[in-house]
């Protein structure tokens, strides 16, 4: 392996193999503060990269051989330019080379996109920025990148000490995918929910209104029958006993022009609700619906760690992570 790429940030060691995934990642992770990344081509829109190839998206024809010289400077020795231009790779024959294939697209793409912490898939060269907005009530997403943390627990805390200053109900909401513990926790004092985040998702994919009114008057509606003190709590699921999960998810919801739609119907619901802010509980791990929540400008961030070693080593490469995608999108983390 190339140590000039190793030292780059992809693989471990001078003898660690390159594989289509660490090219992935060699690009997702570019630093906006780097000169490889302010030295990109300009004509350069995105990349989508997979097992199967890397096609780039450029605005004309003259834009494959800036994009092919700057491609060699970020992986040394590894562009082969043959009957296939592609990128050499370390593994068994039928996978020791990545193809590049290139698109023209016209003018470049509008809209912001992150990346939300996915290394296969589209990859944004544009040197976006997100407008300076505000939100009506406050929003607080409790995230860590390691299970058994107390996240949960911290989740609950917070909503109930927000209820307090803010002197009326919060929403609080369990996005955890994978270990809905507060919706177990309302089963235990309700025999049945009215109202679930999968059912508000998959009703608001099927709204052709952007902004959800439908969806939102009837989640409101029934959440009524969800509170507990001061707080409203939004269950992960009606039926806890079906542990696997809907293929409609939350961050599915975002587009170019919405990016942070999960966060804007979860203000709208707590709005029609009659709360005053609302807290999320989400699942660990750097999974899409997370890295939508905390790459959120507008979205107040609570991470929650243990003393572990690997939870605290987990915590600052999320750190690391949301900086870096704050950057790109210039604003300050």
């Amino acid at each position: 392996m190339n140590e000039s790429f190793n030292e780059r940030g992809v693989g471990a060691g001078l003898d660690a193999p390159v594989t289509w995934v660490d090219i992935a990642r060699r690009l997702s992770i570019l630093e906006p503060a780097d000169e490889l990344w302010s030295t990109r081509p300009k004509g350069l829109d995105h990349a989508q990269v997979d097992w199967s190839g890397a096609t780039f998206f450029v605005s004309a024809d003259e834009d494959r051989m800036p994009v092919l010289t700057w491609l060699a400077k970020l992986f040394p020795n590894r562009l082969r330019q043959a009957a296939i231009t592609s990128l050499v790779l370390d593994g068994p024959p039928d996978a020791e080379e990545l193809s590049i294939d290139f698109e023209i697209i016209g003018e470049p793409s509008n809209g912001y996109r992150s990346s939300l912490g996915s290394i296969e898939g589209e990859i944004s060269f544009r040197d976006d920025q997100r407008p300076v907005r505000t939100r009506s009530m406050p929003i607080i997403a409790c995230h860590s990148v390691k299970g058994g943390t107390g996240r949960t627990t911290t989740a609950i805390a917070i909503a109930t000490e927000l209820a307090r200053r803010q002197s009326g109900p919060i929403l609080i909401v369990d996005a955890d995918l994978e270990a809905p513990g507060l919706s177990y926790l309302f089963r235990a004092s309700r025999s049945e929910a009215l109202v679930s985040l999968e059912d508000v998702v998959a009703l608001a994919h099927a709204e052709a209104d952007p902004t959800y009114p439908a969806t939102v008057a009837w989640a409101a509606s029934r959440l009524a029958g969800h509170r507990m003190g001061e707080l409203v709590i939004l269950p992960l699921r009606r039926a806890l006993d079906e542990l696997a999960s809907s293929s409609i998810r939350a961050e599915h919801l975002a587009s170019a022009d919405s990016p942070y739609a999960f966060a804007d119907l979860l203000e709208r619901i707590a709005s029609a609700a009659g709360c005053n802010g609302v807290v999320i509980d989400v699942r660990a791990g750097l999974v899409p619906v997370a890295a939508q929540l905390v790459l959120d400008p507008t979205v107040a961030r609570v991470v929650v760690t243990s003393l572990a070693g690997q939870s605290l080593e987990a915590t600052a490469a999320l750190m690391s992570f949301t900086a870096r995608e704050l950057r790109r999108i210039k604003l300050d983390p």
